[in-house]
């Protein structure tokens, strides 16, 4: 349910235009990364609280570097913002 709501919204931010292949696309990558799950250090006692005692740069370079690295270096054109849409 969340990822429908996340592609939504990479539709609304497109302008409405929905692209089956790229929904496509995102929806094959999470199945496949929640079958790999890398968050599983989180769900476990342990692991929830080594992380929370991680300073928040720190925090952030594990979810950016590590768990959400290949999202991102995938679909890094859809979180690139274009400098002319600046208000």
């Amino acid at each position: 349910m969340q990822l429908e709501k996340f592609i939504g919204l990479v539709n609304h931010f497109n302008n409405g235009h929905r692209n089956g292949e790229l929904n496509g696309a995102i929806r094959t990558f999470f199945n496949n990364y929640w079958e790999h799950d890398k968050l599983t250090f989180l769900k476990e006692e342990n692991g929830s609280y080594f992380f929370e005692q991680l300073d928040r740069d720190l925090k952030l370079s594990v979810y950016k570097n590590f768990i959400f690295n290949q999202f991102l270096h995938r679909f890094r054109k859809l979180f690139c913002l274009r400098m002319d849409l600046a208000v």
